[in-house]
């Protein structure tokens, strides 16, 4: 597994007071109109979560750019209210350049609905090292498999499970061409159950 030999956090420009910018792909993390609703539009309904969680007893989301946790906690939010109980969601995302847990929770705290949720998801990040980093959340019935500071083509063949729906999020393909290539993509096939979906913002 390739780990950046960077192993600082992600470098942010504030554009306004909470929205914020990679200082090196010069683009944002979310919509600087709103990111969580942009989250549930794109992603959430995109992959029709809404409908999928409400049957399932386990479900596996595989994303590409982690960023600030926004899907992360937003899908979060949607799973815990629709799914049946004792149902578990295994989230596995990757991120070469991790931000920084002080700048997710001024990225985040915009919005009530996350609420505690914020706090509790910090504090294990906080500890997150180069590799995989397994978070385990079991007040939410959530696995976070989290690859920080790793390449997502060394990442994405290590995903546990087949994926059931996949977020490519990662910044435009202007800006950050890497994640928008065809051997990618082959590996993400590789990785997706037989009725797997996939959404994006690009």
């Amino acid at each position: 597994m390739n780990v950046s030999g960077d192993r600082d956090w992600s470098q942010i420009v504030w554009k306004g007071e909470f929205i914020p910018e990679s200082s090196r792909f010069g683009d944002v993390y979310y919509s600087t109109e709103d990111g969580l609703a942009e989250t549930e539009y794109v992603f959430i309904e995109g992959n029709n979560l809404s409908v999928r969680f409400e049957t399932c007893s386990r479900f596996s989301i595989g994303e590409l750019g982690f960023g600030t946790g926004l899907n992360f906690l937003t899908t979060l939010i949607k799973f815990n209210a629709l799914a049946p109980k004792g149902a578990h969601l295994t989230y596995s995302s990757v991120e070469l350049y991790p931000v920084a847990p002080k700048d997710i929770k001024l990225a985040l705290k915009r919005w009530n609905v996350l609420g505690g949720m914020i706090d509790v998801f910090v504090e294990n990040y906080s500890e997150i090292h180069p590799g995989l980093n397994v978070l385990e959340f079991p007040k939410w019935n959530v696995v976070l498999n989290l690859w920080a500071w790793c390449d997502a083509r060394d990442a994405v063949p290590c995903y546990p499970h087949l994926q059931d729906a996949w977020y490519l999020d990662g910044f435009s393909p202007t800006c950050n061409p890497e994640l928008w290539q065809l051997e990618l993509f082959k590996k993400i096939k590789d990785r997706s159950g037989p009725k797997a979906t996939i959404a994006t913002f690009s």
